[in-house]
């Protein structure tokens, strides 16, 4: 991959690809620990925790890794059908529609929390996340998913795109939501808030708000459709 250019970007489940020239792709798993940094250009790759460096025209982006065992992993691969080989096949629950995740969620009897973090049954969640999807839908992990009724189901979706939404913004672009301007909200005596919203195609909605006197973050709310 020497000497080639970077052409695109993409996720795929939790790992990072980079498309290059001549239908090449860089696959990248950080895992736990994994984490990139921007340093100068011809950096020297730290002796412990390094990696490998990407060199750039402006600068060098460091792969690195603590702890003493070695996770993380970066693939070279060739073509599409080669890049899907690395795809665990789970759903992207930001736009799965609610039959969708229903079938995902209870093809095998498992507990939630162990559906969450299983990247064949859900893509890109993994253990980071799961927990505070969890709190947020007020769900025991050890529930399981063979048992759930479909208001359970259709609440715990809500609570996994909520939760996902905090973390993924600017994503949405790629799956066709729309932002558009609200106006302007009372937020107390003498006080209001500009809101804009984001609509997902299936209705789902996010709205943020923020102070107009200093736009400073204010509110996010969550609607269904």
């Amino acid at each position: 991959a020497n000497g080639k250019v970077v052409t695109g970007l993409r996720r795929l489940g939790k790992r990072l690809v980079w498309a290059l020239e001549d239908d090449l792709f860089v696959v990248i798993h950080l895992m736990i620990a994994g984490r990139f940094r921007w340093l100068d250009t011809g950096a020297k790759i730290p002796g412990k925790v390094g990696l490998a460096a990407f060199d750039f025209d402006n600068g060098s982006l460091i792969l690195t890794e603590a702890g003493s065992q070695r996770r993380a992993s970066l693939y070279l691969v060739r073509g599409e059908n080669a890049l899907a080989e690395h795809d665990p096949g789970g759903l992207e629950v930001m736009t799965a529609t609610p039959q969708q995740f229903a079938e995902a969620l209870t093809r095998e009897n498992h507990t939630l929390k162990r559906a969450l973090t299983d990247p064949h049954l859900l893509s890109g969640i993994g253990n980071a996340y799961s927990d505070e999807i969890l709190h947020a839908a007020k769900m025991s992990p050890m529930l399981l998913t063979g048992k759930l009724t479909p208001e359970q189901i259709e609440d715990f979706q809500f609570a996994v795109r909520t939760s996902l939404d905090t973390l993924l913004r600017g994503w949405w672009r790629e799956r066709g939501a729309k932002l558009s301007y609200v106006g302007r909200r009372e937020a107390g005596i003498g006080a209001r808030n500009e809101v804009v919203r984001l609509t997902y195609p299936d209705g789902f909605a996010v709205e943020y708000e923020s102070a107009a006197r200093d736009a400073l973050p204010a509110k996010v709310s969550y609607k269904r459709k």
